[in-house]
């Protein structure tokens, strides 16, 4: 557990867990940690204009909340000389009025830092891997999802997601 505090903002008690268990050759892994962020002094009251920026702060900021989830097992064989890996793992990120910069005014380029009402991301992944002295080889893939509600008035209400492919060797 974690306790902060904040002349201006009401943090609350932070706790977070993370268990780890092994059987046989798998291991498995499970967090959740919550996480609370006040609005940055330049989030705040930031001003810069000039003839390349105009960013403004906004003083009605209020604080970001979240809850992160995350899950993951792998698995290893050795055999001799040559250690095989497996690991698959799952997460999952909501951030309520998370802070982001965005144009507010489009006729004057101004941006200025707002909560957006409800973030999410989301994901999963797989990862192999040979290991054989000293050449290894790796190959994963992984997706990973998106989603912004800027409002309870928002339509947008799925996930976009990314695919991702990775080699190493």
């Amino acid at each position: 557990l974690r306790i902060t505090h904040h002349n201006k903002y009401n943090a609350p008690i932070i706790p977070s867990i993370n268990v780890k268990f092994n059987k046989y050759k798998f291991i498995f892994r499970g967090a959740y940690g919550r996480g609370f962020r006040a609005p940055s002094l330049k989030e705040l009251y930031f001003n810069f204009v000039d003839i390349n920026h105009n960013i403004v702060g906004n003083e009605n900021l209020r604080e970001e909340k979240s809850n992160n989830f995350n899950f993951d097992i792998s698995w290893k064989k050795i055999y001799s000389d040559i250690i095989f890996n497996v690991e698959c793992g799952l997460f999952v990120n909501s951030i309520k009025n998370r802070i982001t910069l965005a144009i507010t005014n489009p006729s004057t380029q101004q941006y200025q830092y707002v909560n957006v009402g409800r973030f999410q991301t989301t994901g999963a992944k797989i990862n192999a891997s040979i290991d054989k002295k000293n050449i290894k080889f790796e190959i994963g893939a992984s997706s990973i999802g998106r989603y912004s509600n800027f409002n309870q008035s928002s339509d947008v209400n799925s996930f976009s997601f990314f695919p991702f492919i990775n080699s190493s060797s």
